[in-house]
C-alpha cells in the first residue's frame, strides 16, 4: 500500500463510527523522557513489560487509545514524521499505530508475549519487533503465516519506514495465526547481520535517492556473503562490492573480467584500486553480457 493510501486508511480506521476496531498509539518512552506518561495517563493506556530488564511504569512501552478527527490525526502524522531522527541510529520512540477489536489487556499480553523469543540454538533472545526499524525488515523477511502470528489480535499496524514514509502492515487473510512467532535459523543469521546490512542499503539510499525501488535483504546479504568468500576483507571494499552489485546486477562478479580483477587482490591492492578504471559504460556492457549468458545456458 502507497504512503497517501496508508494515511487515508489510518484515518478511515480512526474516525469510523463502524465496528472497524479501535485505533492505539504504540509508543517508546525509554530514551525520549519527553514521551513518558503522566500518571493521569498512566491510568488510560496499557504499559508492557520488558521481560528482560526492569524498567520503572514511565520508561514502558504503551499503547495509548486514540480518541482524534482527520485533521488532528493528519496534523498529529505530520507531527510524528517531523520528529522522526535524522540519524539513523537516533532514538525513535512513536512506534506507530495499532487497529484492534480486542481489549488493551489482550493487546499487552500479546506484545509482551511476542518480545521473548528464542533462538535456534536455544538462547532467550528479545525481538524488538515494536522499534519501526525493526518491523520494517522482518515484513520483508518473515512469511504471511509468521507476520500474522506476529501481529495476533492486532489487525493493522501503521508505522514510519526507513524513508519516513507511512506504511499499513495487514497480513491477516482468511486465517489468523495465533500463538509465539517462531523464527527459523536463516531468518536469525539476517537480523545479527542487519546492523551492516543497514549500513549498506544506507548508502546505496544516498548514492540513487528515492528513484529506485530499495534492494532485498537477501540481495544485500548474497552480495555481502559473496565479498567475504571472494576473499575480500577491507570494510570499504566490501560496501563497494556491494554497491556495485546493488547498483548494476547482483551476481557481477561472475563475469570473467571480474573474475580476473578479483583473482589479482592482494593485501597492498585492494578491490577498491581494482575497479577504479572501470566506467559506467563497462559495467553496463558487463550487465548485458551476463544477461545474455543466462539467456543462453
Amino acid at each position: 500500500m502507497t504512503p497517501d493510501n496508508a494515511l487515508d486508511q489510518l484515518i478511515a480506521l480512526a474516525t469510523s463510527p463502524g465496528d472497524t476496531g479501535r485505533v492505539y498509539w504504540l509508543v517508546d518512552p525509554q530514551y525520549v523522557p519527553e514521551r513518558r506518561l503522566s500518571p493521569e495517563q498512566r491510568e488510560t493506556c496499557g504499559l508492557i513489560r520488558n521481560p528482560f530488564f526492569a524498567q520503572t511504569w514511565r520508561e514502558k512501552l504503551y499503547l495509548q487509545p486514540l480518541k482524534t478527527s482527520e485533521q488532528a490525526l493528519r496534523h498529529r502524522v505530520q507531527e510524528e514524521r517531523a520528529q522522526l531522527p535524522r540519524q539513523s541510529d537516533g532514538p525513535i520512540a512513536h512506534c506507530g499505530w495499532v487497529v484492534s477489536n480486542h481489549p488493551i489487556s489482550t493487546l499487552v499480553r500479546h506484545l509482551e508475549r511476542q518480545l521473548a523469543q528464542v533462538t535456534p540454538e536455544g538462547k532467550r533472545s528479545l525481538l524488538r519487533f515494536f522499534a519501526p526499524r525493526v518491523l520494517e525488515r522482518l515484513v520483508e523477511l518473515l512469511d504471511s503465516r509468521q507476520l500474522s502470528r506476529l501481529l495476533g489480535p492486532i489487525d493493522h499496524w501503521f508505522y514510519f519506514d526507513s524513508r519516513h514514509r507511512l506504511r499499513q502492515l495487514s497480513p491477516h487473510t482468511e486465517t489468523r495465526h495465533i500463538g509465539r512467532v517462531q523464527l527459523t535459523q536463516e531468518q536469525w543469521r539476517l537480523l545479527r547481520r542487519m546492523p551492516s546490512i543497514n549500513t549498506y542499503l544506507r548508502a546505496w539510499h544516498h548514492m540513487v535517492g528515492d528513484d529506485r525501488a530499495p534492494p532485498s535483504l537477501l540481495d544485500v546479504d548474497r552480495l555481502m556473503s559473496a565479498a567475504q568468500e571472494l576473499g575480500i576483507e577491507r570494510e570499504k571494499d566490501i560496501l563497494i562490492f556491494v554497491l556495485h552489485g546493488l547498483l548494476f546486477t547482483v551476481d557481477f562478479y561472475q563475469h570473467p573480467e571480474i573474475r580476473q580483477k578479483l583473482a589479482r587482490i592482494r593485501p597492498n591492492l585492494s578491490y577498491e584500486e581494482l575497479t577504479n578504471d572501470m566506467e559506467d559504460d563497462d559495467w553496463v556492457r558487463i550487465d548485458r553480457e551476463l544477461k545474455e549468458r543466462r539467456h543462453v545456458t
